[in-house]
C-alpha cells in the first residue's frame, strides 16, 4: 500500500511535468504571424518538461530509463537561461528572429549532451550503469573510476548552470534596460508595449534559481529520500512555470521597426534651434499629444525631419525622451482642464484620457511624476 506521503510526492512530481506540457504545444504551434516569441516560450516550456521527466524518472522508472534520459537532464539544465534569453530577445526584437551568434548559446548543453552520451554509450557497461543508479547516487557505493566520469561531467553541468543564472541574468536586464529607452524614444505611451512583468520576471527567475539551485546540490537522492524537500521544490516550480507561461502569453510584442528614417541631405539639416522652435509651436498649436496613439513618427513626418534627428534633439534640449516630452504636454493640458469651471462635468479619470493617456494607471503615475501628487489630490486641493 502506497503511504501517503508517497503520493503527495507523486503528485508534487507529476505537477511540473503537467504544465509544461499542456503550455508547450500550444505555443510552439500558433501562428508565426501572430507572435514569434510564443513559439520560443513554447520551446523553453518542453526544454522544461524534458528537465523536469528526466528528473522524475530517477523516481518513477528503472535505471534504464534513467540512463537513457540523464544525458537530456544535463542539455536541457543548460538549456533553460539560453531558451529564456531567445524568449524575451524575441519580444524586443520581433523583426530580427534568430542569429547565427544564437547558435553559441547553445554550445555549452550540445557539448555536455554529447559528453555524458559518449560515456554513457562507450565507457560504462551495464553492471556499471546499474551499480551507478542504484547504489552509488543513493549514497551507498564507493566513487569508481569509470564513474568518475560521468559523475565529473555532472558536477561540472552544475557549476557551468550557476555560472550562466549570473550571466544571463545581467544579459536579459541589460537588454530590457535597453529596450525601454527605446520604445520611449518612439512612443508616447508605453502601457501595451512595456515589458509589463519585468518585475515580476526577477521575483520569478529568483525563485527559480533559488529553489533549483539546492535541488541540484542535493542530487537525485534529495529526491528519493526527502519527501517534504521534493513534495516543496516540486510544487513551487509548478507554480512557477505556470506564472511564467502566463505572463509570457499575454505579453504582446512591439511590431514597429525604428529605423525607418527619412533620408537627410546635409544641406536639409536645419538648426538645432530652429527645429526646437517649430517643434515647440506644433505643439502648443496643433496639441497632437491629444493623440493616446501619437508616435515620433507622426512628428518628424509633420515636422519634415528624421526620427534620429528629432530624438537626439528632445534629448539633448529638453534633457528627456520622447514619452516624457509629450507626457509634460499632457499633464499641463490636464492641470488647465481642472482649473476650468466646465472640468465639474468629467470625472478624473475621463481627463486623463481627453488628454491623451490610454489608462487612469498611465496617467496617475505621469502626473506623480511632474506634480509629486496623483491627479485626484491635486484637483481637490484646487476646488478647496
Amino acid at each position: 500500500m502506497i503511504s501517503n506521503q508517497l503520493s503527495v510526492n507523486e503528485i508534487a512530481l507529476i505537477c511540473p511535468l503537467v504544465v509544461t506540457f499542456t503550455w508547450s504545444f500550444p505555443l510552439i504551434f500558433s501562428p508565426a504571424s501572430q507572435d514569434n516569441s510564443k513559439h520560443w516560450l513554447g520551446f523553453f516550456l518542453l526544454n522544461m518538461f524534458v528537465f523536469f521527466l528526466a528528473t522524475s524518472s530517477f523516481y518513477f522508472a528503472s535505471y534504464r530509463v534513467f540512463i537513457f534520459l540523464d544525458p537530456f537532464f544535463m542539455f536541457s539544465l543548460l538549456a533553460i537561461f539560453p531558451f529564456l534569453y531567445f524568449f524575451i530577445y524575441s519580444i524586443i526584437n520581433p523583426e530580427s528572429g534568430c542569429r547565427y551568434k544564437h547558435i553559441l548559446h547553445s554550445f555549452p548543453s550540445l557539448l555536455f549532451l554529447a559528453g555524458a552520451t559518449i560515456v554513457y554509450a562507450l565507457i560504462l557497461d551495464d553492471e556499471t550503469k546499474y551499480y551507478y543508479v542504484n547504489q552509488y547516487l543513493m549514497g551507498e557505493g564507493e566513487l569508481t573510476p569509470k564513474i568518475s566520469l560521468i559523475e565529473t561531467i555532472n558536477m561540472l553541468s552544475k557549476v557551468v548552470f550557476i555560472m550562466q543564472a549570473i550571466v544571463y541574468f545581467i544579459l536579459i536586464r541589460k537588454m530590457m534596460v535597453e529596450y525601454k529607452e527605446k520604445i520611449s524614444s518612439y512612443h508616447s505611451n508605453l502601457e501595451r508595449l512595456n515589458i509589463k512583468w519585468a518585475k515580476l520576471f526577477y521575483l520569478v527567475y529568483g525563485t527559480a534559481v533559488c529553489i533549483g539551485i539546492p535541488a541540484l546540490i542535493g542530487g537525485h537522492k534529495t529526491i528519493s529520500q526527502n519527501g517534504a524537500f521534493t513534495a516543496i521544490t516540486m510544487f513551487s516550480l509548478a507554480f512557477v512555470f505556470y506564472i511564467i507561461a502566463w505572463i509570457g502569453y499575454i505579453q504582446q510584442t512591439n511590431q514597429e521597426h525604428f529605423n525607418h528614417d527619412i533620408e537627410l541631405k546635409d544641406s536639409d539639416v536645419e538648426e538645432p534651434q530652429e527645429l526646437k522652435n517649430r517643434l515647440i509651436r506644433f505643439f502648443e498649436n496643433n496639441k497632437p499629444f491629444l493623440n493616446p496613439d501619437l508616435k515620433i513618427h507622426d512628428i518628424y513626418m509633420e515636422l519634415n525631419t528624421n526620427r534620429t534627428y528629432l530624438s537626439r534633439l528632445i534629448n539633448n534640449e529638453f534633457n528627456t525622451n520622447f514619452c516624457m516630452f509629450v507626457n509634460k504636454y499632457r499633464i499641463v493640458e490636464a492641470k488647465k482642464k481642472f482649473s476650468i469651471a466646465e472640468s465639474n462635468k468629467y470625472k478624473t479619470e475621463e481627463i486623463g484620457r481627453l488628454v491623451g493617456f490610454n489608462s487612469y494607471q498611465s496617467f496617475v503615475k505621469a502626473f506623480r511624476l511632474f506634480e509629486n501628487s496623483t491627479p485626484s489630490k491635486y484637483r481637490k486641493e484646487r476646488e478647496e
